[in-house]
């Protein structure tokens, strides 16, 4: 069985249909899901386009990291479920605060992560400006 936190437990990648958009698009949903039956863990991702800033305190540029070495993480990812609960129990109290995402409880227990390609159109709608820019792709105010 997997795990697709976007989608739902499956026991195949036959029992899931593709992930599609509000856009319909597709997103890579079996790709996903196939990958991690290869690989145990999946996300998709696209190479950052923009130049990545680090500071510790929002003040001062403490590093920049290599662009070519960054990618923006997106949904789907996939993993084999058993071992993703297994990798969840594992966790510390202190690890379980700073989860920002799925993928990350796959690093924190050492397990690889195979990278697929994603879709520049499947972003997540968090800001005011990521629904504006919905509403406008829909047509809509």
């Amino acid at each position: 069985m997997f795990f697709c936190p976007h989608l739902f437990p499956v026991e195949s990648t036959e029992s899931c249909g593709k992930v599609g958009s509000a856009f319909g698009v597709d997103v890579g949903g079996n790709d996903s899901i196939d990958c991690a039956a290869e690989y145990g863990a999946c996300v998709c991702g696209l190479p950052c386009a923009d130049t990545i800033l680090h500071s510790k305190g929002g003040e001062y540029v403490e590093d920049i990291p290599v662009r070519s070495e960054l990618y923006s993480g997106q949904a789907p990812d996939s993993f084999r479920l058993a071992h993703f609960i297994q990798m969840q129990d594992n966790l510390t109290e202190e690890q379980k605060k700073v989860i920002t995402g799925t993928s990350q409880i796959c690093t924190m227990n050492n397990q690889p992560i195979h990278l697929i390609e994603g879709d520049a159109i499947n972003f997540k709608i968090t800001t005011d400006s990521d629904l504006l820019i919905v509403r406008t792709l829909l047509g809509g105010k």
